[in-house]
């Protein structure tokens, strides 16, 4: 009884040391994470926006025009935020004000030059094209094959200088090359659809949820949301 009741104060203390040890691991792994993420809020990356531009150009048709801020937030995810005054989808479509995100890996924090966009997401901003550019927009949509995500943005489509469609709370992702979702408000309507892209067919499905209207269009094998051409069922 003596020996066992020895070896269990033995022990004691060797078993505190070990939680010791890993409390003090973890700690170290927090601060060391934590440094990691935060230093970089401290660099400027403005000074990367040439490099930045240059891809967004080539991957998504996207031309800043004017001089932007670039911070780096840390939550929820490390990531680049362009405050935006003006940018250029394809040849006409201004996009101003607002936030364009771009999501970083870990590796490329410190390595912007090794950065490849993936994803853009550009919230609470103003688009504006006109009549003539709409199908110039949904060119280079249709045909992206990284994501694209609008989030709460004001659609405008203008015919010179008059305005023929405002479109509240426009919202698009372009989950993968074979469907794009988007959703907004007209007239005080929520309305929402989702256009995929299928081997033998393409379809387009439209709700305008407050009315209790939803349609369907089947597009021939040539046409596509650019030269609209098939049937159409309304419901």
């Amino acid at each position: 009884m003596i020996n066992k009741f020895s070896k269990r104060i033995i022990l004691a203390p060797n078993f505190l040391k070990f939680i010791f040890l890993i409390k003090y691991l973890v700690l170290l792994f927090f601060i060391s994470t934590a440094t990691f993420l935060i230093i970089p809020k401290f660099f400027d990356y403005k000074k990367d926006l040439i490099f930045i531009n240059n891809q967004l150009i080539n991957l998504y048709s996207i031309d800043i025009k004017k001089n932007h801020d670039v911070l780096y937030k840390v939550f929820p995810t490390p990531r680049l935020i362009i405050k935006n005054k003006l940018l250029i989808i394809g040849d006409n479509s201004e996009i101003s004000h607002g936030n364009i995100i771009l999501n970083l890996r870990l590796k490329d924090i410190y390595q912007i030059k090794n950065f490849k966009i993936d994803k853009v997401v550009i919230i609470k901003s103003n688009l504006t094209l006109s009549l003539n550019d709409y199908k110039n927009l949904l060119r280079i949509i249709n045909s992206l094959e990284k994501k694209l995500i609008f989030k709460n943005l004001k659609l405008l489509i203008n015919d010179k200088q008059n305005k023929l469609i405002t479109i509240d709370n426009f919202n698009l992702l372009n989950e993968d090359v074979k469907k794009i979702n988007f959703s907004g408000i007209y007239l005080g309507n929520k309305f929402s659809g989702k256009y995929l892209k299928k081997l033998d067919k393409n379809l387009l499905n439209f709700k305008i949820n407050d009315l209790g209207i939803s349609s369907k269009i089947i597009f021939t094998k040539k046409s596509n949301l650019e030269t609209t051409e098939g049937k159409i069922k309304i419901k």
